[in-house]
């Protein structure tokens, strides 16, 4: 049997949001952050531009073809809560390769940070960890910041490089 770690985070797949820079279809965006930091504000954003939901609050990370992987709890599949509004539903991919990830923060992250990686909790800690970017959680411009990164990240080797 596959071992999964339920994690709070929400996931996309960046689909045609990162097509203006160039990135791959489906690359997996993990969104980490604390409960009203923004995560689902991002994955709207994301999804405005053109991304597919993966998660929403609660991703569970598991790893195929030495791979980490992402997908929702079955019982929330295709859920996203847009504060304001409630529970909508939605088409979903059922997972994602992650490629990168990003955690929200109410300071703002430095102009030319170090480079830093997510490595996944428990036992999938044997997978390669996945570049981790800092980004303030009100940025008005993250949804672009990120499909711009994660192109970057592709294009130059960076995603099958870490440390």
């Amino acid at each position: 049997m596959m071992e999964t770690v339920n994690i709070h985070a929400s996931c996309v797949s960046l689909d045609d949001a990162g097509k203006a820079f160039g990135a791959v279809r489906n690359c997996g965006i993990l969104i980490l952050g604390e409960s009203g930091a923004g995560k689902s504000a991002l994955v709207l954003q994301l999804l405005a531009a053109g991304a597919t939901l993966v998660a929403d609050d609660r991703t569970e990370l598991f790893v195929k073809t030495h791979a980490l992987q992402a997908r929702a709890p079955r019982n929330l599949r295709g859920l996203l809560e847009i504060r304001g509004a409630g529970i909508v539903k939605l088409s979903f991919r059922a997972s994602v390769r992650v490629a990168m990830a990003v955690r929200l923060t109410a300071k703002k992250p430095p102009r030319m940070p170090e480079r830093t990686f997510y490595a996944p909790p428990g036992g999938l800690s044997r997978v390669a960890p996945v570049p981790l970017l800092a980004m303030k959680s009100n940025d008005i411009a993250a949804a672009a910041k990120l499909a711009a990164a994660a192109s970057a990240f592709a294009n130059n080797g960076f995603l099958d490089n870490a440390p």
